[in-house]
Order: C-alpha cells, then structure tokens, then sequence
C-alpha cells in the first residue's frame, strides 16, 4: 500500500491558490469618487491626490457644467507634480463661458507616480454648482 504525499499535495494547492492571487493582484480596479462644488469665486480644489500610494492610475475627471447661464465664466486647470517632493506643475487650462452644447466636460489624465490636482475657478456670473466624478485605476 502507497502512503498519501500529504506534503507534495499541500505544495500544489497552495501553488495554484498563489497563481489565482497573482493573477487577481495584477488586475487593476476602476475605482471612482464623486461630489459637487459650489464655485466661490476662487480657485477651488475639485480633485487632489497628493503622493499616491502603491499601484495608481488617474484617468478623468468629469464635471457637469449644466448650471452654467448666460454671463458665467469658469476656467478649469488641472496640474501634475512630476518628481518625487515636487511642486505642482500646471499642465494645462480650460476657459468656458455661457450653456455648453455639451455641458460633461472630461479632462483625461496621463498616467503619474507623484500627483494630480483639478480646479475650478468662476470668474463672472452667478456662482453655481458644479457636480464631478473621478475615476481611476488601484
């Protein structure tokens, strides 16, 4: 009668079970956070992650402009920091005035290790509401 290798057995299971994981590890999550901003008439942070930890991929941001009327003006920035302890650098810019034919604004984000930050600013107009979503990948 042949004995049972418990060991041997053990080790291939536990073998698999640590494929599985490895497989299920390697698989970003989309993740996403949300809210609203009322617009004060400063720049305000609408979306900041400041050295992120482990595996980070921000993707976009979106914000609805629909309560946006006639006379209102709002200039979105959005800003990287690209070295470890860096300072924010503005990466770009984007002025709106008046109803947007197509008020869900989406500013794409590149991949980065050190940081993002979006703003928004109303300069004229009645301050209002601006509803955001962001998403990315953890």
């Amino acid at each position: 009668m042949e004995g049972i290798d418990i060991i041997g057995t053990i080790r291939r299971i536990w073998d698999r079970v640590d494929t599985i994981f490895d497989l299920v590890r390697s698989h970003p999550i989309l993740k996403e956070t949300g809210g609203s901003l009322t617009a004060d008439g400063s720049e305000q942070v609408v979306v900041e992650v400041a050295t992120p930890m482990g595996v980070f991929k921000p993707l976009k941001v979106k914000i609805n402009t629909t309560a946006m009327t006639w006379g209102d003006w709002i200039t979105l920035r959005w800003y990287e920091v690209i070295t470890p302890a860096g300072a924010y650098v503005k990466k770009d810019e984007l002025t709106l005035n008046g109803p947007q034919v197509s008020p869900l604004i989406n500013i794409e984000l590149e991949p980065n290790r050190n940081g993002v930050r979006v703003t928004l600013e109303q300069t004229a107009g009645v301050n209002r509401v601006f509803p955001w979503e962001y998403t990315f990948e953890d």
